[in-house]
């Protein structure tokens, strides 16, 4: 399972409250990193609608952008 496929798991499975911080993998280009970011659900929704990636920060490329 990749990393956007787990944090999508994550998500359906823990953050069914909206105020709820859940640990999300980052899913940066490193396939070694194993990061995490707190989100809470209306955030990590807010994130996906946008279609972006759930990243520690700015200096974790997001995969597929090398």
């Amino acid at each position: 399972m990749d990393r956007r496929s787990a944090n999508d798991y994550r998500r359906r499975t823990f953050g069914g409250r909206s105020e709820r911080l859940v640990a999300y993998v980052c899913e940066c280009a490193d396939d070694g990193c194993r990061r995490s970011v707190l989100l809470t659900a209306d955030e990590y929704d807010a994130l996906r609608a946008a279609d972006g990636a759930v990243l520690v920060d700015a200096s974790h490329p997001p995969a597929g952008d090398g």
